[in-house]
């Protein structure tokens, strides 16, 4: 995608790759119906969690792509990046206690953003040249997910 091109390019290759998955994958964030909710309370309850999120991650920029890079942060800071556990099963348990902080997401939904970010990096390193600040941040991200990368496996220049 040019996005994660121009984003190798400028510097900012993780902000890059966490912008375009967020532009691949389902929304996260819950979207409560007359139909799940039958119960006009609950529905409406549930309506002003699920935009009380989506205000609290986009910052009030009215951005989908920005509140999904902000809901990601906050994912990553909050992760255990120690973790020696399998990574997607200690995603999925983290997107689950994102969701009981009062956040509205589906952490199904949550963790097959993680997943696309991890694969789209995963993807990418090899093609960036070792030792370049691009290669360093997405091996950071990588290793901060509980993914490895084998050194001397690039193709850049």
């Amino acid at each position: 995608s040019r996005l994660v091109w121009l984003s190798i390019s400028f510097g900012c290759v993780v902000d890059g790759v966490i912008l375009a998955c967020s532009l691949a994958v389902a929304d996260p964030f819950s979207t409560p119906t007359l139909f799940a909710f039958p119960n006009i309370v609950e529905l409406g309850h549930r309506l002003r969690k699920s935009n009380r999120s989506r205000h609290h991650f986009d910052r009030h920029m009215a951005s989908q792509p920005l509140a999904l890079w902000q809901l990601f942060q906050e994912f990553w800071s909050t992760f255990d990046h120690n973790s020696t556990k399998d990574g997607r099963k200690l995603w999925l348990k983290h997107a689950h206690s994102l969701a009981a902080q009062d956040h509205a997401i589906i952490p199904k939904r949550m963790t097959e953003f993680v997943v696309q970010v991890d694969e789209v990096a995963q993807r990418l390193v090899p093609l960036l040249k070792e030792g370049s600040d691009g290669h360093k941040k997405l091996c950071n991200l990588l290793s901060g997910l509980g993914r490895s990368v084998e050194s001397g496996s690039t193709l850049g220049t």
